[in-house]
């Protein structure tokens, strides 16, 4: 296996924060050219600012920290392309809100991170840009939509990265890069300046190191100064879903048990609890995602350039990049789909919010915890059928069967990497808590994390 890294591969945000303006004033530039590295050798970036351009603070709680963002979010200075060959030489105005926050507090976005095109698949091979490839084994995926973001983390290029998710596109790659990933409470960050696949779906979340970091980032973007009382192990009360559990790939089943031992030991009960039907609720939710796609690209475009204004479905399908996503692309224009089935969806969705917020009051749950993929990242080439326990599976839905439930109910995720021996391939446990509980899940998340 072969591991790609840079000379900050370990430095978290805390470390940055550790010290001085100028010291992270050099190593911003040292950034940019590991990130320049990672964008020829990985795939990582989609562009990259030079080091005359960054524009350093000296004030602020990030002031000349580093990041991110995925290239379906808006940063003035950087294009926006969303992976796709229509959007090449956007180049928006205005940051987008949460990105306008970090500014204010001193970050500077030094580059766009590659994703699947238009954020419309979970391997982040992306056929104009270039496969986003794993700083693990890079043969392998980086995981996507968001696959850019974990992996920018992941070799060290920055401390921590926006991403954004619609079903598991945060969760995914943070568990196939080892990172921490959070895909907050739907609606937590504001969503202008982003090209949205649907508004009742996606969320924008951080890639970081540790839990530490991302309550940093949470807070920033927020704006909150609400403070959450440290939690300990002990004496939470932890779901285990049992449905999760099943069909697991063997070495991510012992990893995932011998977490769930070390919980035990610290003193945390795990209450195995069912969730029944969720996966097939969340299944039944997707078709939301192409009925929204066209009104939200026509949204975003009518916000660009002039003359991105009068680009149409018909053309960004034309000129897609991607195969996989130009198919889809052709499903929403030659299969449209009726506002009754729409409806008929998104009253499964308020099923499945009922569903989580029953199992969670039930059982008295703080959050509930389980494998994040039932399957090891894959290779590249098995984009669309990938083998698990000795039978050939659809990629998609097996790789997001976990995480997508939680992500549709609109609920909080947060994707913990677990120690592994040198050498092996990243295996991740999520934690989710109940809707809108954000800050109390990260406090979980920071108590647990250390065990695992």
């Amino acid at each position: 296996m072969t591991t790609t890294r840079t000379v900050q591969a370990n430095r978290t945000l805390q470390d940055w924060l550790a010290l001085p303006i100028g010291e992270r004033k050099e190593l911003a530039a040292e950034s940019v050219a590991a990130a320049e590295r990672a964008k020829d050798q990985l795939h990582t970036y989609i562009s990259v600012l030079g080091v005359d351009e960054l524009e350093l603070a000296d004030d602020g709680e990030l002031a000349s920290v580093p990041y991110a963002v995925k290239d379906n979010i808006d940063v003035r200075g950087l294009p926006t392309t969303g992976g796709t060959p229509s959007l090449i030489g956007h180049q928006p105005k205005i940051d987008a809100s949460l990105v306008r926050a970090l500014r204010d507090a001193g970050a500077v976005a030094i580059g766009k991170a590659n994703l699947h095109e238009l954020a419309f698949g979970l391997t982040s091979n992306n056929g104009r840009f270039g496969p986003a490839r794993n700083p693990r084994d890079p043969q392998r995926v980086s995981g996507g939509s968001s696959g850019g973001s974990a992996a920018a983390v992941a070799c060290g290029s920055v401390p921590f990265a926006l991403g954004t998710d619609t079903g598991a596109s945060v969760t995914t790659p943070a568990g196939y890069c080892g990172v921490v990933g959070f895909r907050p409470s739907t609606g937590r960050y504001a969503g202008d300046g982003v090209i949205h696949l649907t508004w009742t779906r996606d969320a924008i979340g951080v890639h970081a190191n540790t839990v530490p970091d991302v309550r940093t980032i949470d807070r920033v973007i927020t704006r909150s100064s609400v403070r959450v009382d440290p939690v300990t192990p002990r004496g939470l009360k932890v779901g285990v879903p049992t449905e999760f559990f099943t069909d697991v790939d063997p070495e991510v089943e012992r990893a995932v048990d011998g977490a769930l031992d070390a919980l035990r030991a610290a003193g945390v009960e795990l209450d195995e609890v069912g969730v029944p039907g969720a996966m097939d609720l969340a299944a039944a939710g997707f078709s939301m995602v192409f009925y929204e796609t066209p009104i939200n690209l026509r949204a975003y475009l009518n916000e660009a350039e002039e003359r991105y204004q009068h680009l149409t479905l018909e053309q960004i399908t034309a000129l897609a990049g991607s195969p996989d996503v130009r198919v889809m692309l052709e499903l929403m224009t030659s299969q449209p789909i009726s506002d009754d089935r729409y409806e008929g969806d998104a009253a499964v969705r308020n099923r499945l919010r009922r569903l989580y917020q029953s199992t969670f009051a039930t059982h008295g749950l703080d959050a509930i915890l389980y494998p994040t993929t039932p399957n090891l990242p894959p290779l590249f080439g098995s984009d669309d059928r990938i083998m698990l326990n000795g039978t050939e599976r659809d990629m998609f839905p097996t790789a997001t069967r976990n995480v997508a439930p939680g992500g549709l109910a609109g609920a909080p995720q947060l994707t913990l990497p677990l120690s592994r021996p040198d050498g092996t391939l990243p295996i991740a446990v999520t934690i989710e808590g109940g809707i809108g509980t954000d800050d109390r899940l990260l406090a979980i998340g920071e108590a647990l994390h250390p065990l695992l």
